[in-house]
């Protein structure tokens, strides 16, 4: 797997960094289009959602880079949240532990 990209402010981004994989973390989807239009080569993007959250952003991103897998990430992954992210434009849905 190569470099990853992490969007939001979770504690995933860490965890994936002590498994070897290089990623690189930014807070906002702003920040992410940034980093992506200056060519950085990134295999996928993670996207820190929470259930209850307006997935905007996430559907944003995945509509500006229809290329790149987009993953919505959650400590709380439910079956409506899936629906959801999907519907805006993810990948896929992964839950992490946020601890």
């Amino acid at each position: 797997m190569g470099p990853l990209l992490w969007v939001g402010t979770g504690k995933g981004a860490e965890s994936l960094d002590r498994a070897l994989v290089s990623v690189h973390s930014v807070a906002t989807v702003d920040a992410a289009q940034t980093l992506l239009a200056s060519g950085r080569v990134i295999d996928a993007v993670l996207v820190d959602v929470a259930e209850g959250n307006d997935l905007s952003e996430l559907s944003r991103l995945a509509e500006a880079q229809p290329h790149l897998p987009v993953v919505a990430v959650s400590s709380s992954i439910g079956e409506t949240l899936v629906k959801r992210a999907i519907a805006a434009g993810a990948h896929d849905c992964v839950a992490v532990d946020d601890r």
